[in-house]
């Protein structure tokens, strides 16, 4: 087999070709989601000369090759499916997930007809799902197996990407436009049926834009350097495929160098060897990477309360409230989230007080059990004989507790997380909160100017809700 410098050279001068070329229909079956997801595993573990895109976790598509399964056998049940990342002089080996490898998806994609007439990929992203194909849903598999000429027209997008996954947008657009010239240039091939490109390259576009819009869920791999099968896999490829470094010219009478013929240069030897080791280690390192920011999203999508804790009704309530337009959604502002990322309600109850103080409400008090029931997301009471939990009787200045006031308290029922196991007196007389109505303008103003500082915790300012409160209290004064 004749040596290569880089792997993107390898596979574009690869032996057999014309002949895959010729067969690519199966390619696309291997490829469909409507396969079984065994079969096509084996069909991917059948020839180490493979190369196939995969989805990562932000949309993007990216190229793995020299496929091989270990196991399946009946002294080795398990099955072991490794790869290679990286098309230049060297490649990183991984250990895919296999049960992922079989998965598949439904969804609908643009219609083709309309991608093939963009002249840009910029044109295929302004495109919208429909109902354009002959089935309502394309199934698409975890994976692609590009017949050769596309692999090629991959391997040319995405071997500069240093790294990064391909936009599927930008693929889908070469894919479709070199199945048209794959189609004029063999259209007078004796051998060659007449839109075998055509429908291959439509397939990858269909699982492209499912990589796009999120359908096509990421491939996940695992780095093991100390795993002996896939550093031997990574061994056998690099040596049957990658020409080794070649040798520089020395002084000459050095016994060494190009010069003389029965030796090459250790300097030169050497050189290369730790080029290629920084390569490796550096595409170890941005695979690493990617693990770590991984995990660490996930780690912050499982620490916001806000979603995993609060009903999606109240959050909505939430985002709709935060508007500043008042018909988009806002965002929750960061005094909303530090309430709700709060461990306990005695910590949410602390950052409350202290995000009021910084406000210059030093003196307010709200009634007790407030925070419990906002935790919950109990902003509305459903009783309309009382006022909201959420409303302007839940704030208000620490002197208007005083007993002189007392005959201006109101019941305010707060609803309780164990409601619905506590019998109903019992539960009222729990839950029973004494809060204060003002007894003059002056409390009134301080009322109103309270709960706006508190409407604008957890909505944000320059809100319609807070903006009004404001506005108020500009009349009052």
């Amino acid at each position: 087999m004749n040596l290569s410098a880089t792997w993107s050279i390898h596979y574009s001068n690869l032996l057999g070709s014309d002949q895959g070329n010729l067969n690519m229909t199966e390619y696309s079956i291997a490829s469909s989601g409507e396969t079984a997801g065994d079969t096509r595993i084996n069909r991917l573990g059948e020839s180490e000369d493979y190369v196939f895109a995969i989805a990562d976790s932000d949309r993007g598509i990216h190229l793995l090759h020299s496929p091989k399964i270990l196991g399946g056998t009946l002294l080795r049940p398990g099955q072991k499916l490794m790869s290679l990342v990286g098309l230049g002089s060297t490649s990183i080996p991984v250990i895919l997930q296999i049960d992922g490898m079989k998965k598949f998806y439904q969804f609908k994609t643009a219609k083709l007809d309309e991608m093939k007439g963009c002249s840009s990929a910029e044109e295929i992203k302004t495109l919208s799902s429909g109902t354009g194909r002959t089935v309502p849903n394309f199934v698409a598999g975890a994976f692609f197996l590009p017949a050769p000429w596309l692999m090629t027209k991959l391997i040319e997008n995405l071997e500069d990407s240093a790294g990064q996954g391909g936009d599927p947008h930008e693929l889908i657009y070469v894919a479709l436009k070199g199945a048209s010239d794959y189609e004029t240039a063999h259209a007078d091939d004796d051998d060659y049926e007449t839109g075998q490109a055509t429908a291959h390259a439509e397939a990858f576009a269909c699982w492209a834009w499912g990589v796009a819009i999120g359908k096509v869920k990421e491939t996940r791999y695992q780095l093991q350097p100390a795993d002996a099968d896939i550093a031997l896999h990574l061994e056998q490829r690099q040596r049957s495929c990658i020409m080794p470094s070649a040798p520089t010219g020395g002084a000459t009478g050095t016994g060494i160098g190009h010069n003389n013929p029965d030796s090459v240069s250790v300097i030169a030897q050497l050189s290369e060897n730790m080029a290629q080791s920084t390569e490796q280690a550096a595409m170890a390192n941005q695979l690493q990477r990617e693990v770590i920011d991984k995990a660490e999203r996930a780690a912050a999508e499982k620490a916001d309360k806000m979603k995993t804790d609060l009903h999606p009704a109240t959050l909505n309530m939430i985002c709709y409230a935060a508007s500043t337009d008042g018909e988009s959604k806002g965002s929750p502002p960061k005094t909303c989230v530090a309430f709700y990322k709060c461990k306990s309600e005695g910590y949410a109850d602390q950052n409350v007080k202290d995000t009021l103080e910084t406000k210059g409400c030093k003196d307010a008090a709200y009634a007790h059990g407030l925070i419990q029931a906002l935790r919950v997301g109990t902003f509305l009471w459903t009783n309309s004989d009382r006022p909201n939990n959420f409303s302007i009787f839940c704030i208000f200045p620490t002197h208007t507790g005083s007993n002189q006031n007392s005959e201006r308290q109101i019941l305010l029922h707060l609803l309780a997380s164990h409601s619905t196991s506590i019998a109903e007196t019992t539960t009222r007389k729990l839950a029973e909160q004494s809060v204060y109505a003002p007894t003059d303008y002056y409390g009134a103003v301080d009322h109103i100017r309270y709960f706006a500082e508190l409407t604008e915790i957890f909505f944000g300012a320059g809100t319609q809700c807070v903006d009004a409160l404001r506005s108020l209290l500009q009349i009052l004064l």
